[in-house]
């Protein structure tokens, strides 16, 4: 959810209450109407704010903590927001948002999450390919069901990484 919308709603809250007559009828009607479709109470709006709560996101792994973090930074636009933590529940982090705000995060982050997940099985991929890391006789190609745009991101992906050199412990079990 934008702040544009947020915004439009405080406006339309102050015209239901400063307006006169029909102006602030139809005020009044099309902020309910917005309310009920973005999920917020008139309430939210009566001093001009809409208030913050501790809201908690569950998330499975560092990389997916930190994203958590960075979006609520973003979304709030700024670096100060309060964070907590439970230790009955370690998976777990709370940001002091509004609603419209963790609404956007939970989006973002619905979207964001998926992307990276992608992104680390692609690179794990790349890695694998880079260092050469998988049976002398694959029975299927690792790249086969690929497209050929993703066949070629990976690729670049791949000559991105830095190789690392390792000097084999024992002999190489084809040359028997």
């Amino acid at each position: 959810m934008s702040e544009a919308v947020r915004d439009k709603l405080r406006k339309l809250a102050e015209l239901a209450a400063r307006g006169v007559g029909g102006e602030a009828e139809n005020a009044e009607a099309i902020f309910h109407k917005l309310c009920r479709k973005h999920g917020f109470s008139p309430s939210d709006f009566e001093d001009g704010t809409d208030p913050a709560e501790t809201v908690w996101f569950s998330f499975k792994s560092q990389p997916e903590k930190a994203l958590l973090q960075q979006l609520s930074a973003m979304v709030t636009d700024s670096r100060d927001v309060p964070t907590w933590s439970r230790r009955a529940k370690p998976k777990t982090i709370g940001f002091d948002l509004t609603k419209a705000h963790a609404a956007e995060v939970r989006f973002l982050f619905a979207i964001y999450r998926a992307a990276w997940a992608k992104e680390v099985d692609r690179l794990y991929l790349a890695f694998v390919h880079k260092h050469h890391i998988f049976a002398p006789t694959p029975t299927e190609s690792a790249g086969s069901s690929m497209s050929e745009a993703e066949r070629e991101r990976l690729f670049a992906m791949v000559g991105s990484l830095e190789t690392v050199s390792v000097n084999k412990a024992i002999a190489d079990g084809r040359n028997k």
